[in-house]
């Protein structure tokens, strides 16, 4: 973690001359142990915090060993030709083991050491180490020589050369060398002893090549298109020049060249070296195989943002495109959890990987992918690192919401106003109302989930019901006209039973007479999915009320018919803009004859037909002084009783007439007591009190009135 911070502190230790001390980062301190004690323990203490996170604290200790300790000899001189190097040590110490190097180079037989300055190491079984270093002098002048220069496969005879050189002061012995007048390039030991006294030097000698070969050779090379290739050849002698040349380019000096290969397949080249030797007057000629792969495909990446707890598709093409492509990648969460943290994929296309992202963070938070095309072979060549942003959207935020809206209207295309819609599924509940355009709308709801959408409204019952309605379910049940749309069946079927029958007119009949206040089975309105079609084989009153979306993305739509129960005729207001009254003007008039009544006395109301009009039914509400008359009910036949409501306390009684009445025609007679004197004419009148006063001629609905005559 980039922002994390490491400190430590340390407290004073005598045993190791440490005084207390403290720091950020990398610990680096030399630790010597100053008394004699073989182990010095150290502690320390340390803490790791980061922004936003409690620091973690603690200890570790780190155990100090002693060095091994040695002496050596204060000098050293020869006279003999070796001299055994465990010799030189004067104090070996306990359980030692030494190693000896002279110019860095380790002795292989410690039983031959020579003239010269040796480093000594001395290791313990711990594994610490000491090194001293001492000089061993020869008691003679050892004489210094050049390299001797070989021109193979010339050998040298090196007998000639150090007989020459040193006959006159030493006798040359080539004990380790079988043929000292053929040597080829080389390190050899020879010997020499002056020609008065006892002392023997021994003396390296090197012979150095001077060919023009090539002494760190390569025969091939495996490139990555574009990759620079750099070879600098070296040679056992300066005198050695060379020249190197290639397809595309030649020079002298370091070889650094830069193959681009834009096609599928390998190219091939090779770089020509040509060297040469001025001393030994050679020419050598080597070459360096160079194959070149092609280059990566650039990657074409498509992924779009998504919502927190959603699933993140990539997919990934090559282009060009190349069957031995492949591809890796890795992220940068942060905060965000669900990732798989990278992978090498073999293939590329469409969801090549997915990843369900998630994060509780109330703002968008982005992850950092980074992809790499590569091709494997005798080399692996990358191509470019791409990286590729995604925001991960809070979840019920912005974007990541979703929106259900529909429109709720009757068959006859009135937008019904007030319906209340509930929605249910991964948000919870909620519900609105339906406007006076019918328009229900919920937003802020979670995208991906499932989703019911239920309309439900059980106001205002008699809305579009009357007693017309009662005259279209009978001629429906007597087969003189048959219902065949399925929204009027709907209508129709009042106790919600699946059909239609006397049931629906009898239930339907007390609501308009006023004794039910509202449907005893059934609601006011029910609902049909408008994308929902009727067959005419099948049940019309099985059908979907419910909306179901599935895996909302962004916004999804929802529709219903209303259907209005009871109302066949289709004459309900649906919303605040409909029609009021549609009653017609002119009046439709019940005739009697008034009388003069005395208390006590009870008299049948008889009520005619309009002189006139010829209708198909009708109702009222007849309206009295429930002071001054009482209705007489025991004297009512069932067949009568059944098409009244009573209400005498508030003197009212409802009517409703689903018969044809001719002009003129006795209606009913109605018995009434007198609890008063006084004119008829002036105790009863017809209203809308409890059941609208109308009556049904051919299409037309007019209004009720009674008209009282004199005798």
């Amino acid at each position: 973690m980039k922002e994390s911070t490491f400190k430590w502190f340390r407290n004073v230790n005598g045993a190791l001359g440490l005084a207390g001390n403290a720091g950020t980062g990398e610990i680096s301190e030399l630790l010597t142990i100053a008394n004699n004690d073989p182990e010095v323990e150290l502690s320390y203490g340390y803490s790791v915090g980061a922004p936003g996170c409690e620091a973690t604290v603690g200890t570790f200790k780190v155990k100090v060993t002693k060095a091994p300790s040695f002496e050596l000899l204060d000098s050293a001189s020869i006279c003999d030709a070796y001299i055994n190097l465990n010799n030189l040590i004067k104090s070996p110490g306990s359980n030692l083991n030494f190693s000896y190097f002279l110019n860095d180079t380790l002795v292989s037989d410690f039983t031959k050491g020579i003239q010269g300055t040796y480093s000594e190491v001395g290791a313990n079984a711990q594994g610490c180490k000491t090194t001293k270093s001492i000089t061993v002098n020869h008691q003679l002048d050892v004489p210094t020589i050049d390299p001797f220069i070989s021109c193979p496969p010339l050998t040298l005879d090196l007998k000639s050369k150090l007989t020459n050189l040193f006959s006159s002061s030493y006798s040359v012995s080539f004990d380790d060398i079988s043929t000292p007048n053929k040597v080829n390039p080389g390190n050899y030991i020879v010997g020499l002893k002056p020609l008065i006294g006892d002392c023997k030097i021994i003396l390296p000698v090197i012979v150095q090549s001077y060919q023009p070969q090539i002494l760190n050779p390569i025969s091939s090379a495996s490139l990555c298109s574009g990759e620079k290739f750099t070879f600098e050849p070296t040679f056992s002698s300066k005198n050695v020049s060379y020249i190197w040349s290639y397809k595309n380019g030649n020079g002298n000096g370091k070889i650094e060249a830069v193959w681009n290969n834009k096609t599928n397949g390998f190219l091939s080249d090779s770089i020509k070296i040509v060297s040469t030797s001025s001393v030994c007057n050679q020419t050598s000629t080597q070459f360096i195989k160079i194959q070149i792969q092609p280059e990566p495909p650039k990657l074409i990446i498509n992924a779009s943002d998504i919502c927190s707890d959603k699933l993140l598709i990539f997919n990934v093409l090559a282009s060009p495109d190349n069957s031995s492509a492949k591809f890796s990648w890795k992220a940068s969460y942060g905060v965000v959890e669900g990732g798989f943290n990278g992978n090498a994929l073999n293939s590329f296309g469409n969801s090549v990987f997915k990843e369900r992202l998630y994060h509780e963070e109330d703002t968008a938070v982005i992850v950092s992918y980074m992809l790499q095309a590569f091709l494997p072979g005798l080399k692996i060549c990358y191509g470019a690192i791409e990286t590729f942003n995604i925001e991960v959207l809070p979840a019920g935020f912005g974007p990541c919401t979703g929106t259900l809206a529909g429109i709720i209207k009757t068959i006859n295309k009135q937008f019904v106003e007030g319906v209340k819609v509930q929605v249910s599924g991964l948000s919870g509940d909620k519900t609105v109302n339906t406007r006076n355009d019918g328009l229900f709308k919920f937003s802020g709801l979670e995208n991906g989930g499932d989703y019911s959408i239920y309309p439900e409204f059980n106001k205002n019952p008699l809305n579009g019901v009357s007693t017309y309605d009662l005259l279209l379910m009978q001629k429906h049940i007597l087969n003189i006209r048959v219902i065949e749309s399925p929204y009027e069946l709907i209508a129709a079927d009042v106790n919600k039973s699946g059909s239609i029958s006397i049931a629906d007119i009898l239930q339907l009949r007390k609501l308009i007479l006023g004794i039910d206040k509202e449907f005893k089975e059934n609601k006011s309105w029910r609902f049909v999915d408008a994308k929902y079609t009727f067959k005419k084989e099948s049940n019309p009153f099985r059908f979907p009320e419910i909306v179901n979306i599935n895996d909302l993305n962004g916004s999804a739509e929802a529709y219903f018919y209303g259907v209005k129960i009871g109302d066949l005729n289709g004459n309900a207001v649906a919303n605040s803009t409909g029609l009021g009254d549609t009653r017609e003007m002119s009046e439709y008039t019940l005739q009697s004859v008034n009388k003069s009544l005395r208390s006590g006395e009870i008299f049948p109301l008889t009520l005619h037909a309009d002189q006139t009009l010829k209708t198909e039914g009708m109702q009222f509400t007849l309206q009295y002084d429930p002071k001054k008359l009482h209705f007489e009910s025991f004297l009512v036949d069932s067949t009568l009783l059944s098409m009244l409501g009573i209400f005498d306390q508030e003197g009212l009684l409802t009517l409703s007439f689903a018969s044809k009445m001719k002009p003129d025609s006795k209606v009913l007679s109605l018995p009434f007591k007198a609890l008063q004197a006084g004119e008829l004419s002036e105790m009863i009148q017809i209203s809308d009190r409890i059941t609208r006063a109308e009556a049904y001629i051919e299409e037309k609905t007019m209004p009720v009135r009674i008209f009282f005559t004199e005798k």
